[in-house]
C-alpha cells in the first residue's frame, strides 16, 4: 500500500529552475524526496510558471506516461520520437509515453504556466513497448458550460489516449461566486 501524502503549501517543493527562469511547485513531489511513495499510478505532479523564456535540454525518459497541460503562454517541444520542434498554446495537452525510451527538450517561453503530470501505467508492460508521443490542441477536447462553470474533458472518446487504466482528467473552470462539489471517491 503506498503512503498518500499530499503536502500543505508550506511544505510543498517550490523550486527555482535554470537560475530562476522557472518555478516549480510540486504537490506531489519524486517520491525520493518527499519520503513518500507513488500515490496509486500517479508518480509526480508539478505546476510550472516561466518567468523568463528558456528551455529544459534534452533529456530522457523511460516506461512512464508524461502528460502536459498548458494553462498560459506557449511550448515548443522537440523529442527522438518525431525530430522536430511543435508548438503548444493555452489549452493543448501533450501525451508522452516512454516505453522502451525517448528523449525530449521544452521550450517555454515566458509568462507560460503549465501542469505536468507523470504516471506508472505498468512498467511491466511499458518498458517493452516502442515510445510514442502525440499531441492535441485545445480545440479537440469536448466541454461543456452550464453558466456557473466550465468542464474540459480531456479522456473524452475525441481527446488523449492514455495506456493508464482508469485515467480520467478533466479541467473545471468556476466563475465567480462559492461553489459546493462533491467528488467521487
Amino acid at each position: 500500500m503506498s503512503k498518500v501524502k499530499h503536502l500543505r503549501k508550506d511544505e510543498q517543493q517550490i523550486e527555482p529552475l535554470f537560475n530562476g527562469a522557472f518555478t516549480e511547485n510540486k504537490p506531489i513531489p519524486f517520491p525520493n524526496r518527499s519520503g513518500t511513495d507513488a500515490y496509486s499510478n500517479i508518480f509526480y505532479w508539478a505546476h510550472l510558471v516561466a518567468h523568463e523564456t528558456a528551455e529544459f535540454p534534452l533529456h530522457p525518459h523511460e516506461g512512464f506516461e508524461i502528460m502536459t497541460f498548458v494553462f498560459k503562454g506557449g511550448v515548443e517541444h522537440y523529442d527522438t520520437v518525431s525530430k522536430v520542434y511543435t508548438p503548444l498554446n493555452a489549452g493543448d495537452v501533450q501525451a508522452i509515453q516512454a516505453g522502451t525510451g525517448v528523449s525530449h527538450s521544452e521550450r517555454i517561453t515566458k509568462g507560460t504556466e503549465l501542469f505536468q503530470i507523470w504516471f506508472d501505467p505498468d512498467f511491466s508492460k511499458t518498458m517493452t513497448q516502442a515510445a510514442t508521443y502525440k499531441d492535441y490542441m485545445a480545440n479537440s477536447f469536448h466541454s461543456e458550460s452550464d453558466g456557473t462553470k466550465e468542464i474540459v474533458e480531456y479522456m473524452a472518446d475525441d481527446g488523449v489516449k492514455t495506456i493508464t487504466e482508469g485515467l480520467e482528467i478533466k479541467k473545471t473552470t468556476y466563475k465567480s461566486g462559492r461553489f459546493d462539489e462533491v467528488l467521487d471517491p
